[in-house]
């Protein structure tokens, strides 16, 4: 065994000096071997880019003479994407059309009384007792407060002529017991030659609308679950138009705009925002 790792050692040895004359060779046609694979990937890489400048010129091109052409269907695409999105996804669009209200109601007067910063009695009218609003704190939103009315007291907020347009209604609330919270709209026929004023009451809950029993011809209860905030209180994001057109469309009428919001008793409220969305 000993003899066949000597010969075998001694073959391996006598094979060296030829080994020391081939290896320059060798790697002289590695070196080769890569220059031309460099040489060539450099001409595709040329010859690709060449393709693509062309293709992107060729389009641009195409694209300035057809131009016409591709804003309509740039425009018809965008608008059936709109229109077939989710109503979630269609609401968090106008939502980013109109993320900066148009007015708030604020309540930065507290210790003031109400009646001395922009909201009326609505009734009764035969009383001098004022409602008083203190600093919420168990308020989930900033700048919120708690009004102490008696029940059967309502108070108007008329909403400046500039924000009448608003379509869209952002604000928390706590209700009590007598709690109501109210819009009152303007509403025009389809044809625009007739213009109507009714009254939308929201109320926490499920189920469809209704005129509100004793004031069918001027009040629609609209129930709305609203999103759930800590220590009972409840956020309400409300589309107007969409409220009519579940409430007073059934009577030929359309969303023209908003007039009042009405509170009334006792309630927890935030600022009250107003969006535009058209």
């Amino acid at each position: 065994m000993r003899n066949n790792y000597d010969l075998t050692g001694r073959i391996l040895l006598s094979t060296l000096p030829v080994m020391r004359r081939i290896w320059p060779i060798l790697r002289g046609l590695f070196g080769f071997a890569e220059k031309v694979h460099t040489a060539f990937w450099l001409i595709e890489l040329v010859g690709v880019s060449a393709m693509i400048g062309f293709l992107v010129a060729g389009i641009r091109l195409y694209v300035s003479q057809h131009t016409d052409w591709f804003v309509v269907a740039g425009g018809f695409i965008v608008s059936f994407a709109i229109f077939s999105l989710p109503r979630p996804l269609y609401w968090l669009f106008l939502r980013w059309k109109a993320r900066e209200p148009v007015y708030t109601i604020r309540f930065d007067y507290i210790p003031g009384n109400m009646l001395d910063n922009g909201w009326v009695r609505a009734y009764p009218a035969n009383t001098d007792v004022k409602p008083t609003a203190a600093l919420a704190s168990d308020a989930p939103v900033a700048g919120s407060i708690v009004i102490d009315a008696p029940d059967g007291h309502a108070y108007d907020y008329r909403v400046p002529r500039n924000v009448r347009l608003s379509d869209r209604l952002v604000f928390a609330a706590k209700y009590t017991t007598g709690t109501m919270i109210f819009t009152q709209v303007e509403l025009s026929s389809k044809d625009g030659t007739q213009t109507e004023y009714k009254w939308i009451k929201y109320e926490p809950g499920k189920g469809p609308p209704h005129p509100t029993k004793g004031y069918d011809e001027h009040e629609c209860t609209f129930p709305i679950m609203g999103k759930p905030l800590q220590n009972e209180w409840r956020n309400f994001e409300i589309s107007l138009p969409d409220v009519v057109a579940q409430t007073w469309a059934n009577r030929g009428l359309i969303f023209k705009g908003v007039t009042v919001f009405r509170l009334r008793a006792r309630l927890g409220i935030s600022p009250i925002e107003f969006y535009e969305s058209r």
